[in-house]
């Protein structure tokens, strides 16, 4: 509560990914201990990426409310966080949320992204989730990939930017009939 009080929004610093992903974890003991879900946390304490911890604290507490969401009722129910390195970009680093439910179908993963698409009961969600994940890690410099796991479950990527490497600024894509 003192972090988030003293929060000034959008400061992106160096920070430690493990402490991150903990930290939510610590959050979202209540929820996965009630669900008898498992986590386990492979990524090494010195890894850091540039961010507003605050803000990715609050996507990675998102995507472990989805997964404990997509595992429910579930007994072996395990939620995987690891790291590597962004095979496509040096600057960036992958943070991995992979879970053992049962994945995400062809037409929900084609939706996943979209503001207000939920497949969750009315009154359980408001389909906001991953569209506010999506746009936080955009304006981290990143992006949020949905997807399944190839030993099944659904699997989120977090890709963020490294604190050495270098940001360039946003600029719009030219509208119809404009050149670039």
């Amino acid at each position: 509560m003192r972090r988030f009080g003293r929060k000034t929004a959008g400061e992106h610093r160096p920070a430690f990914a493990a402490a991150i992903a903990r930290s939510a974890r610590s959050l979202m003991d209540p929820v996965l201990i009630a669900a008898g879900i498992t986590v386990d946390i492979a990524v090494p304490d010195d890894l850091q990426i540039l961010a507003d911890e605050l803000e990715i604290e609050q996507v990675i507490v998102n995507l472990i409310q989805n997964a404990a969401d997509a595992m429910a009722g579930r007994r072996d129910g395990r939620l995987r966080i690891w790291s590597q390195d962004d095979p496509a970009d040096a600057g960036c680093v992958r943070l991995e949320v992979e879970d053992n439910g049962d994945g995400f179908p062809p037409d929900v993963l084609k939706h996943a992204l979209d503001a207000f698409f939920t497949t969750k009961p009315e009154g359980k969600g408001t389909g906001l989730g991953l569209s506010i994940a999506h746009a936080t890690l955009r304006e981290h410099g990143g992006r949020l990939l949905a997807g399944n796991s190839p030993r099944g479950g659904g699997l989120i990527t977090l890709v963020l930017r490294r604190p050495e490497a270098k940001i360039l600024p946003f600029a719009p894509r030219p509208s119809k009939g404009e050149t670039p």
